[in-house]
């Protein structure tokens, strides 16, 4: 799914650099017995970990390894400083026996960090009927600044920044 997404002030909030292309992020439930492991907007690649191919939430116990999800729909904003993913199972798949009639749900919410607070690990904040709730303290959920252009020139006089990259282009004769 997309992992950028747009205020209404038109400012870009991007999750992209948070994408694991091999493993996942072990997520602090705090359970020793169990480990829950999270990608961020694609699926996990765990080799050597047993969750299965396509889920992007993966729970796994000693009693084996849970598919608890996959991402269904877009990033979305909340507010200015927080954004949030869910991941389900899809419809055609079976939900593990230990959820009984329950479908998983995994919510992630990142939350930009204020001046008093730095980021954090992923945090298991809620569990219930294999819902499940992380939230995630991250930079990556404030706000980027990114100079764009149609052209090779990018400027920002906020910034006082004045780029030409015009002579790099190649000219056809």
């Amino acid at each position: 799914v997309p992992c950028y997404v747009f205020d209404p002030d038109g400012k870009k909030h991007d999750l992209n650099p948070l994408i694991k292309v091999s493993d996942g992020y072990l997520v602090d439930d705090g359970d020793d017995d169990s480990d829950f492991y999270i990608n961020i907007c694609r699926s996990l690649n765990t080799p050597g970990k047993p969750c299965s191919e396509g889920s992007a939430a993966c729970l796994i116990t000693t009693h084996g390894s849970f598919s608890m999800g996959a991402p269904t729909r877009p990033l979305e904003g909340l507010s200015s400083d927080s954004l949030r993913l869910q991941y389900e199972l899809s419809a055609d798949s079976t939900p593990p026996e230990r959820c009984g009639e329950h479908r998983p749900t995994v919510n992630i919410t990142f939350i930009c960090p204020s001046s008093r607070h730095s980021g954090s690990t992923p945090k298991m904040v809620a569990e219930s009927n294999c819902r499940y709730e992380v939230e995630w303290v991250t930079e990556y959920a404030c706000h980027r600044d990114y100079l764009e252009s149609h052209s090779c020139k990018l400027t920002s006089e906020q910034h006082d920044i004045s780029i030409d990259l015009t002579p790099l282009t190649l000219s056809c004769k």
